[in-house]
């Protein structure tokens, strides 16, 4: 048998768990929604249900510990098909050991840390952090003060793992608190990558945008475009020439496998991209986070980038660049759960 049919029935029940759970999460929010318009009280997931009040009751808590259930067997496979492909890639090492990830931000309040991954949703979890703390308040965060160099500086010098210096405390605050990834499809963050970075406006990457065009046009697939009017930024084919010849290890392209050791940092909650809303709605239940503070926690929950968006970037590139950057992803697709994309199979 092949590994790639040994493995396939995992991945059928990923998204099938997937799929229940989504509905689990609008059948436990239709409750709680007609609960609230009917008897104008806000009821939260943390809320202790007196099951001798009706029977609309005790569906609730049923709908709650179905989601809860589901929930947890999904994080059951996801993290089985991280340790069955770090076994295979780490065979002689020890993955299973749980040593602190300093980059991690972290929440003394709800105690728990998330790897701090960029265009993975770093600067939501950052500000929502940021505002559990006591750094911030609610207000400011919707009054906009929560942007800009200074407020991230300020973050990473105050709530990390790591932030303390104390390497005592770092090992406490990981052992004791919930350890969470937030990753999403590698290529769907490239994409975001390159949009955000090459196309945008900042003083940084716009300079480089402009070096990756004059350095790697010449690599074009299609000769035409090699003398093409100089637009002064790079090509979504400059920008895949460029991670696969450079060694730049910028945090917003780096691997996973890189920025957050998932192999050697044991963590409890894989939390993805494709399946935020009920994921969030998982962690908030979990950790019990107040009203107050999921109103800043993930509020936007909305996918920006689509299979069909990708495939369209990827697709302007030569068949041997598509597998060269997809090997260069490969261990982060596998470690995660993300199956190959069919495009990329065919010929």
């Amino acid at each position: 048998m092949t590994q790639k049919s040994k493995h396939f029935p995992i991945a059928i029940t990923s998204i099938l768990l997937s799929f229940v759970a989504c509905n689990a999460l609008l059948h436990y929010r239709e409750q709680n929604e007609v609960r609230s318009l009917s008897t104008g009280e806000n009821i939260s997931e943390g809320t202790v249900i007196d099951e001798s009040n009706s029977v609309e009751h005790k569906d609730e808590k049923e709908v709650y510990q179905t989601f809860m259930k589901v929930m947890e067997r999904l994080q059951m496979e996801r993290k089985a098909t991280l340790d069955r492909n770090c076994g295979r890639h780490f065979a002689a090492c020890d993955v299973k050991q749980s040593k602190p990830n300093l980059r991690n931000l972290y929440s003394s309040r709800y105690k728990f840390s998330v790897c701090d991954i960029q265009k993975c949703g770093s600067s939501s979890l950052l500000q929502a952090i940021l505002i559990m703390e006591g750094y911030y308040t609610v207000d400011d965060y919707f009054a906009h003060r929560l942007f800009g160099k200074e407020v991230i500086q300020f973050g990473k010098n105050h709530v990390r793992i790591g932030s303390s210096g104390n390497d005592t405390e770092s090992k406490t605050n990981w052992e004791n608190g919930l350890k969470v990834v937030l990753v999403r499809h590698p290529f769907h963050r490239l994409v975001s990558a390159y949009n955000d970075k090459m196309l945008g406006k900042s003083e940084y990457y716009a300079p480089l945008s402009k070096e990756i065009n004059r350095r790697y046009r010449s690599l074009r697939y299609k000769v035409s475009e090699r003398t093409a009017p100089d637009s002064g930024r790079a090509t979504f084919e400059d920008f895949v020439n460029f991670l696969v010849h450079s060694s730049n290890k910028d945090m917003h392209w780096e691997r996973f496998e890189v920025i957050c050791g998932p192999c050697f940092h044991h963590y409890d909650v894989i939390a993805k991209f494709e399946t935020l809303e009920q994921d969030v709605t998982y962690l908030e239940n979990v950790l019990k986070i107040s009203d107050e503070h999921k109103a800043i926690f993930f509020p936007s929950r909305e996918r920006r980038t689509n299979d069909e968006k990708v495939e369209g970037y990827f697709s302007d590139l030569s068949k041997e660049l598509q597998m060269k950057i997809y090997e260069k992803y490969k261990r982060d697709f596998e470690i995660f759960g993300y199956e190959k994309p069919s495009w990329l199979c065919s010929v």
